[in-house]
């Protein structure tokens, strides 16, 4: 499956609430894509995509042309690397509510 349909059906499984500050992260490490809320994982995933090896630009919040969010981003931040899931709760528990 693909990552941002993972991302789509998580995002609705799990009810973000609108006007509530969500910190969220995606992991992709070439086969498994870990998705975490509020520093804590709540979906993994295998993907046979490689990122980047197409024409289609790379997207945030969206994909295949749809916009998945209605809402704001703020700071967002994007590596060539896959952060720990460490890592990702000390970038959640820095940014604060």
């Amino acid at each position: 499956r693909e990552p941002v349909t993972v991302a789509s059906e998580v995002c609705a499984s799990h009810g973000l609430v609108a006007g509530v500050y969500t910190h969220v992260a995606v992991t992709f490490d070439g086969t498994t894509v870990r998705m975490y809320f509020n520093g804590v994982q709540v979906a993994t995933t295998t993907s046979a995509t490689v990122l980047g090896d197409n024409a289609q630009p790379f997207q945030i919040a969206a994909g295949n042309n749809r916009a998945f969010l209605n809402g704001t981003l703020d700071e967002v931040a994007v590596y060539d690397y896959t952060l720990s899931a460490a890592r990702i709760n000390a970038h959640y528990l820095a940014a604060g509510d």
